[in-house]
């Protein structure tokens, strides 16, 4: 069983904010409503410091040298460090943060990319990390952010390829603490209004409800394996939509070729494996969605905003106050629709 003391890793991220080499600002959300759906969108000024897609720097403290073992995070820092997960992960504080606190879940193999889809071992980290930080009683509840002994809740998302919204090329996932209306916050898409909210989503996305109850018996190790075949199902059925869209506006299958330093893997089907699809994935322990993604951006509309899994699920995280104004100016749902693929919820 993972352990993860919270409380200290709390401490150690208010200690490095008081340092300086840990950003973050509280932010407030603006509610903004397009054909009947709720968008959290706020500005976070910490973004505005953190190094763009297409940047060579590595997210780091500028004190300490670059990584040199293929990495573009800066992954040894003690200060950094909570804990090892599964022999096969790591979990780290996030430097630029939304929320406090808020972790990325990296691959130990450093040579691992962000253009990957999540594997079993991905999952396994992931679920060992939610488990552990909810607590037995952290599934399930009543929706919200709090679990059903008061403590917080967590979600991971993972940005698939440049066109899903990644920044980093270390395969890695994030880890936050869920939003809670008791807090003043919109809760995650798929919990609003009893997931009336998601239906009004205007892009493809495949949503799968988890057997919490029956998920909760199991060890982490073998709940992450169950997820992870829920998962698999879905990367599918978005490869397939990414391919009849692609087909339809006669495009290359390859549109986000990322591949230098991945890691080799022994698959039948070699030539599907390579074949890149963006995507976006959220996991609770109460639920999974996939969203298969075209762009990364709406290029000259967005002033220069590079959108990752939240903003297509109506969080929308801008750095700068231009970047929010842009999205209010081209339209919520209009914007969604340059980014994935126009249509609706999928349930499977």
């Amino acid at each position: 069983m993972t352990t993860i003391d919270s409380t200290s890793a709390l401490s150690q991220f208010d200690d490095l904010v008081t340092r300086g080499e840990l950003f973050y600002t509280p932010s407030k959300p603006i509610i903004l409503s397009d054909s009947g759906l709720d968008y959290d969108i706020r500005t976070i000024p910490s973004f505005a410091q953190k190094p763009l897609p297409s940047s060579t720097q590595t997210a780091q403290p500028s004190n300490r040298p670059p990584p040199t073992d293929g990495s573009d995070i800066d992954h040894s820092d003690p200060l950094f460090f909570v804990a090892n997960i599964n022999d096969t992960h790591k979990l780290i504080l996030n430097k630029f943060c939304v929320y406090r606190p808020q972790y990325l879940l990296l691959t130990l193999d450093p040579l691992r990319r962000q253009t990957e889809r999540l594997d079993e071992e991905n999952v396994r980290a992931a679920w060992a990390v939610l488990a552990a930080l909810d607590g037995e009683d952290g599934a399930g509840g009543d929706g919200g952010g709090k679990g059903i002994g008061g403590g917080q809740k967590h979600y991971a998302i993972y940005n698939g390829g440049k066109a899903g919204g990644s920044s980093r090329k270390h395969k890695h996932m994030q880890i936050l603490a869920r939003p809670s209306a008791e807090d003043g916050e919109l809760e995650l898409l798929p919990y609003r209004e009893e997931g009336a909210q998601m239906e009004k989503l205007p892009i493809c996305a495949f949503f799968s409800p988890l057997d919490t109850t029956s998920l909760l018996k199991l060890s982490p190790a073998e709940a992450g394996k169950v997820v992870y075949s829920v998962m698999e199902k879905q990367w599918k059925l978005a490869r397939e939509a990414l391919r009849t869209c692609r087909a339809s506006q006669n495009q290359n299958k390859n549109l986000d070729k990322e591949g230098d330093g991945k890691k080799e893997v022994d698959r039948e089907e070699s030539e599907e494996a390579n074949e890149s699809v963006p995507h976006n994935v959220m996991l609770t322990r109460d639920w999974v969605i996939t969203i298969p993604r075209r762009a990364a951006t709406v290029e000259d509309k967005l002033k220069g905003h590079v959108v990752g899994c939240q903003g297509v699920l109506g969080s929308v995280w801008c750095a700068k106050k231009e970047q929010l104004e842009a999205w209010k100016e081209v339209g919520m749902g209009n914007v969604l629709r340059e980014l994935g693929i126009p249509g609706k919820i999928k349930y499977c």
